[in-house]
C-alpha cells in the first residue's frame, strides 16, 4: 500500500491482498497494520454478503422465469400440434368442395379471391415415412454439418492449436445445492 492509498480507498480485492501480506509480513500474526486491514476487511464483509445473497436470489428468479417459459413453450407446442390438425382438417373440406364443384361444373380451378387460384390435382402425392430417422434408408439421410464443439475443446485443452479456434475460459463459477 502506497503513502497516498488509504483502507477505504482499496477494492476488495485488493484489500485482501494486502492483508495476506501484511499478516505474511508479520509472521502469521495479526497485528498492527494487519489489525487495521482485518478491521475493515470485517466491516465490508456484510456488504459483499448481501450482494451473494441478491445474485443468488437474482439467478433463482432467472431459473423460475425459465421454468415457465419451459411450461409456455409445452403449451404453445399443443396449440401448435392443434392448429395443424384444424388446418388438416380444413384442407380435406377444401377437397371435398372441389370434388363437388368438379362434379358439377367440370372444371378443375378456381379463381378464389387474393389472387389465389386453387385447382383439384388427380393422383397427386406426398412423401410419408417413419418418425425414427434411423428406419429410413441410409441413402434418403441428409447429414447436418456442425462444429464438433467437444472435440475440439478437448483438443486445444491438450495444447494442440486449432485455426480460427479458441477457448474462452469462463472463469471461476459455483455451484449451488
Amino acid at each position: 500500500m502506497t503513502e497516498d492509498t488509504t483502507i477505504e480507498s482499496l477494492t476488495i480485492h485488493e484489500l485482501t491482498a494486502e492483508l495476506m501480506e501484511a499478516i505474511y509480513r508479520s509472521g502469521g500474526r495479526i497485528r498492527g497494520p494487519a489489525r487495521r486491514l482485518l478491521e475493515e476487511y470485517r466491516r465490508r464483509l456484510p456488504e459483499r454478503l448481501s450482494r451473494i445473497a441478491f445474485l443468488r436470489a437474482l439467478q433463482r428468479r432467472l431459473l423460475k422465469e425459465a421454468e415457465l417459459v419451459d411450461e409456455d413453450i409445452g403449451r404453445l407446442k399443443r396449440r401448435r400440434d392443434r392448429l395443424r390438425k384444424l388446418a388438416a382438417n380444413a384442407g380435406s373440406r377444401c377437397v371435398v368442395h372441389m370434388e363437388d364443384h368438379f362434379a358439377i361444373t367440370k372444371e378443375r380451378a378456381v379463381e378464389l379471391p387474393y389472387r389465389t387460384r386453387v385447382r383439384l390435382v388427380e393422383n397427386a402425392c406426398s412423401v410419408e415415412g417413419p418418425e425414427d430417422v434411423d428406419a429410413w434408408p441410409d441413402e434418403l439421410i441428409v447429414v447436418e454439418r456442425r462444429p464438433d464443439k467437444m472435440k475440439a475443446r478437448r483438443l486445444l485443452q491438450a495444447g494442440r492449436e486449432l485455426k480460427g479456434v479458441v477457448l474462452r475460459r469462463r472463469g471461476r463459477h459455483l455451484r449451488w445445492s
